[in-house]
């Protein structure tokens, strides 16, 4: 019986030292009071909600993706810039033609290879507008697409893209940018061909399914403005929401007479501080070898 008694004893001895080891363990493992205190991670700012998923199925280019600065990449028109001379000379005759950048005028081909274009500030979300239904024909959907948003817009050389004559292309404010987008999902093949006819000698690779992009001064506290043009009034943009195609009219004196220029400028995002490479030239396809090909 001793023994039994014995053996208790010591079986509640261990498993108070137990709870007591247990109880002081967390306090050994807590860091002292004096020690310093670990940074806790910034709080993540939640990205502003975009479009829905059905809006951008009529057009996924929002204001939103827009956003950032653009520069000068290559004339957009198809040929050249279009150069219409009127002569000083009385009797002499307008010409037109088309001509490339490096034949312009020094002074203005320095100012538009430095166009260059800065969407930013942007409040979030924009309004966004959207509609898609059968037409009437049946043969496909009519699409169209509205966005505005309060921003801030800075540009410079890009005369010509506030469609009014004398249009300086220089601007600095807040701004209500906007997005607008009309198309039909199947277009007929002679619509397409007449609008490639009207508008590709100009516009070039914007000449179909585009969007177009304005801005509308606001005052500086977000009001609306007094009464000012549009700094930006003929601009296109595309699907890829990357590249802005700015209308281009300039004229220009010189002692042979007056240069009216007018074509389309295309900006690029400038995502690594410099403008994109020069085109490639064509390449050309590979011709496939056969019994009567040359060899």
């Amino acid at each position: 019986m001793k023994m039994f008694g014995s053996l208790w004893i010591v079986l509640a001895v261990a498993i108070l030292a137990g709870g007591a080891w247990a109880a002081e363990a967390p306090r050994e493992q807590a860091p002292p009071a004096d020690a310093p205190k670990q940074s806790e991670p910034p709080p993540r700012t939640p990205e502003q909600p975009g479009p829905s998923a059905e809006a951008r199925e009529v057009w996924p280019a929002s204001l939103q993706s827009l956003a950032g600065r653009y520069v000068f990449a290559r004339v957009a028109s198809p040929g050249g810039i279009w150069e219409r001379l009127r002569p000083s000379q009385p009797d002499a005759r307008t010409s037109t033609r088309q001509v490339s950048i490096d034949d312009l005028p020094a002074p203005l081909r320095e100012r538009l290879t430095h166009a260059e274009i800065i969407i930013s500030d942007l409040k979030l979300p924009s309004e966004v507008e959207f509609d898609q239904r059968t037409s009437p024909s049946g043969r496909g959907k009519l699409r169209s697409y509205y966005e505005s948003a309060i921003g801030r817009l800075a540009m410079c050389n890009v005369p010509g893209i506030g469609a009014e004559s004398g249009d300086s292309g220089e601007f600095e404010g807040p701004v209500r940018f906007t997005i607008e987008h009309f198309s039909h999902s199947n277009p007929s093949v002679s619509g397409v061909h007449a609008q490639r006819v009207q508008q590709e000698g100009t516009w070039g690779a914007a000449a179909l399914d585009y969007a177009d992009l304005g801005a509308i001064p606001l005052a500086e506290d977000g009001s609306d403005g007094p009464g000012e043009r549009a700094p930006i009034a003929n601009a296109r943009i595309l699907r890829s929401g990357v590249e802005i195609f700015a209308y281009l009219e300039v004229v220009y004196q010189a002692e042979d007479g007056e240069h009216h220029y007018s074509g389309c400028l295309r900006l690029v995002r400038d995502s690594k501080g410099s403008p994109s490479p020069d085109p490639e030239p064509p390449r050309r396809r590979p011709r496939p070898l056969g019994p009567s090909a040359d060899v």
